[in-house]
């Protein structure tokens, strides 16, 4: 590794010492057929504990009346390498679908941005 990437992966470590939480990632391995008399899809997934950076959150009202939260959350790639729309962040009791993931610039973290509608 060159120096650059020395002090990125530095800084990196140091984000989730400061600024990180604790939370539950599930990550949906496998989606199998439809259940045609529960309509009701199988999941295989994978379930970890790892540190995030929590970021931006926004809450959109809805005229039903359950706003529309998102969560932001910064994840280093040594946490979860590769993390896909439709895998689920648990956070202080909510649980959030990840909805869009955006690599950072140096691919050592990556953005995840997660919904819920709220009861």
């Amino acid at each position: 590794m060159s120096t650059w990437d020395d002090t990125t992966a530095a800084l990196s470590a140091a984000v989730d010492g400061a600024f990180g939480v604790s939370v539950t990632y599930v990550a949906v391995t496998d989606r199998g057929a439809i259940n045609t008399a529960t309509g009701a899809r199988a999941e295989v997934t994978a379930t970890s504990t790892i540190t995030v950076v929590r970021g931006r959150s926004t809450n959109t009202p809805q005229a039903s009346g359950r706003p529309i939260e998102e969560v932001t959350y910064s994840i280093a790639a040594d946490q979860i390498a590769t993390p896909k729309v439709g895998d689920r962040i648990t956070d202080t009791g909510r649980t959030l679908v990840v909805v869009r993931v955006e690599p950072s610039v140096d691919r050592l973290r990556n953005e995840v941005t997660c919904r819920r509608t709220s009861a």
